[in-house]
């Protein structure tokens, strides 16, 4: 996921087996030859996500070629938060995935992910789909995981295309986009996940609307909820785990949250409409069949919602 502030240390290269993680995931190393080191925020993310997931062979494979040993002191602070948040992380990830399948298999052909960073999403739809072409966009590595994807799943990386692009500006990006093979003319689904509460209002809402001017797209959105609209016993969670994260970074995080009125509001204002919208609630249940970490609709701080967008006449940006 595209975390500016994040990448402080981005990855770097080892020649040497790698260590796995205690108790955070089934991690096994890999001593090939783009092995790499994240940083601790990146490894971070990766643990709580594990493997239980994006469970293809090829992800799996990539998974092995990470040393997360960095995240582990990260992840324990944060546990001391919030003991479950690898659910919360989990549960977002399953929905995210079922939603993109979903989409997918109306007969796209083409999905954008905004913020890919080392995520192994665009593996797990390039090995489940035939012949989608996934644009993964993000400002930092994507030349480093271009060659580890190619290492990890040789007969499907040609269909995953590494873009590096500044988020910040969203009319590049769709151009940068366009210069890979994306095209604006044809639908897509684009995926924003783990970058909403960074990029801000603005940015986040002109990227959807640049990605959309040209046809009819499938928005998979997930964002922070307000303190409002959580239980107040839970609120200060997602403020005390960010200001944990913050504690490794050199520059200060300011996090844009939204809640579901806005989202249709904002929605609608961009001719689009909220499909399906998902609490932590009831993504746990889909996930798990039950509620034990996510009792109520209130409960979590996480939401996913499913838009659909009309393209602007007149007007097709990004593409040829």
């Amino acid at each position: 996921m595209w975390l500016p502030a994040l990448r402080a240390r981005g990855i770097r290269r080892l020649s040497r087996p790698l260590r796995p993680p205690n108790d955070y995931s089934e991690y096994s190393g890999h001593a090939g030859v783009y092995a790499v080191k994240l940083s601790d925020t990146s490894a971070f993310v990766t643990l709580l996500a594990g493997r239980e997931v994006h469970t293809s062979p090829h992800a799996l494979r990539y998974l092995n070629m990470m040393d997360l040993s960095p995240g582990e002191g990260l992840i324990r602070k944060c546990l001391r938060v919030w003991p479950h948040l690898d659910q919360l992380v989990k549960n977002r990830k399953r929905c995210i995935l079922d939603e993109t399948l979903e989409c997918l298999s109306g007969g796209i052909g083409q999905m954008v992910i905004l913020g890919s960073g080392i995520d192994t999403l665009s593996l797990e739809v390039a090995t489940r789909t035939e012949g989608v072409v996934v644009y993964e966009l993000d400002t930092d590595n994507m030349d480093v995981k271009r060659r580890l994807l190619d290492e990890a799943a040789p007969d499907v990386a040609d269909r995953i295309r590494c873009v590096t692009a500044d988020l910040g500006r969203p009319s590049e990006a769709a151009a940068r986009a366009a210069e890979a093979g994306w095209r604006a003319d044809v639908p897509s689904v684009l995926v924003l996940e783990g970058v909403s509460y960074y990029l801000g209002e603005r940015t986040l809402w002109d990227t959807i609307r640049w990605f959309g001017a040209g046809s009819e797209n499938h928005i998979i959105l997930e964002y922070m909820v307000p303190p409002g609209s959580i239980e107040p016993e839970r609120a200060h969670i997602p403020d005390d785990v960010f200001d944990t994260i913050g504690e490794y970074l050199s520059d200060r995080l300011d996090i844009y949250r939204l809640d579901h009125n806005t989202v249709q509001k904002r929605a609608a204002e961009i001719g689009g409409r909220v499909v399906r919208r998902h609490t932590m609630h009831s993504m746990e249940i889909l996930r798990t069949g039950a509620t034990r970490h996510f009792p109520t609709e209130r409960s979590g701080w996480i939401e996913v919602c499913r838009m659909r967008t009309r393209p602007i006449p007149g007007r097709t940006r990004g593409g040829p």
